[in-house]
């Protein structure tokens, strides 16, 4: 039985000092490669800082929470906190390239190396963060803002990869 194919590596391995394989493909302008970097470094850093700001309202949550609330507000919180650390542990594996890790992704969070896959992901984890409800403008503000990010991945299409 075969992989799927988004366990597969994307770039054959090249052993250093072998000759660079033939491109097939159109070479890239220098403008139109450099507008990929800044589109890629763009969706890496906006990622990034929502996730931190994600991470920031599930601990504010916790704190509002009392003795007496219900168990579902602790589980949103909770889950809230494990994926903007799931999230942002993908975009710092996306930036520096470590193997064991980037396998782990690629086995058990595979979605995440599609466009459509993470952006259907930053959706869900939007609409959780609508679940909150202390604090409430905090919450609010981070689901909109995630869900903006994800509307911007289905129709941006940023590389998911370092192709640059």
């Amino acid at each position: 039985m075969s992989n799927p194919t988004w366990l597969e590596h994307q770039e054959p391995l090249r052993i250093e000092g072998a000759p660079a394989a033939p491109s097939y493909g159109a070479q890239l302008d220098s403008e139109t490669e450099q507008r990929a970097r800044l589109v890629f470094w763009s969706a890496k850093i906006a990622t990034i800082s929502l996730c931190i700001l994600m991470f920031v309202t599930s601990l504010i949550g916790f704190a509002y929470m009392e003795l007496g609330d219900s168990l579902g507000h602790f589980f949103v919180a909770s889950y809230m906190l494990f994926f903007s650390l799931l999230l942002i542990t993908f975009e710092c594996v996306q930036i520096r390239q470590m193997e064991s890790l980037e396998f782990m992704f690629r086995r058990n969070f595979g979605f995440l190396f599609d466009t459509k896959g993470k952006a259907f992901f930053i959706i869900f984890i939007a609409f959780l963060s609508f679940g909150l409800e202390e604090p409430k403008g905090l919450s609010v503000a981070t689901g909109i803002l995630f869900c903006a990010l994800g509307r911007l991945y289905v129709d941006v299409h940023p590389p998911v990869h370092r192709t640059c």
